[in-house]
């Protein structure tokens, strides 16, 4: 009676072959036998632990090669559309200047208006003494303020360029990645 118990139960290939050779070798125990089943075994684990691993490198190998091509494409069309990219980020960043400048300017006119109308309320109450106190309080206020809201908007346009160069960028090279399907695939699959 032959056993099969590698590749999934063929009692002709070489593995289970193998095993009935050593389950019907006379000259060896039985504990000899179930060391060298152990040891056939063992082996056959390690093979496929070996196979596995370089599996993963070839895998990890490719991947690397197709992030390479791409990113090779997209420097590429970088270069193709060099003026078509400096032109469109030129004008997004002239009108996110416009912009943050004119939000600039009616946060300063807001805290502007809101500083003189707090100067003549206290020019209203009569004394001389908290008046003098009230305004350089008051404008003190304004710089800081006026400081607060230009720090707020430079940050808000420092963002506001990079996103736009990004998406720019990525509008000018998406065929990078979508030109060639086989290597979506493989690097998908």
């Amino acid at each position: 009676m032959a056993i099969a118990i590698y590749d999934n139960n063929d009692v002709k290939s070489r593995q289970n072959k193998l095993v009935n050779q050593i389950e019907q070798d006379k000259n060896l125990t039985d504990a000899e036998k179930e060391t060298l089943l152990r040891l056939h075994n063992q082996n056959l684990t390690n093979i496929g632990e070996m196979m596995d691993a370089d599996k993963r490198k070839q895998d990890a190998e490719l991947e690397r090669a197709i992030k390479d091509r791409v990113e090779r494409r997209k420097k590429a069309l970088e270069a193709k559309y060099k003026k078509e990219i400096t032109l469109e980020i030129k004008e997004g960043e002239l009108r996110i200047k416009e912009d943050i400048d004119e939000r600039k300017r009616q946060g300063i006119k807001t805290i502007d208006d809101e500083i003189n109308k707090k100067i003549e309320e206290a020019a209203s109450s009569g004394d001389k003494g908290s008046y003098k106190r009230t305004v350089d309080d008051l404008k003190k206020e304004r710089g800081e303020r006026k400081s607060e809201i230009e720090d707020q908007l430079g940050k808000e346009q420092e963002v506001r360029l990079e996103s736009l160069r990004e998406t720019v960028l990525r509008k000018w090279t998406a065929d990078a990645v979508n030109t060639d399907a086989d290597l979506e695939a493989l690097l998908l699959g």
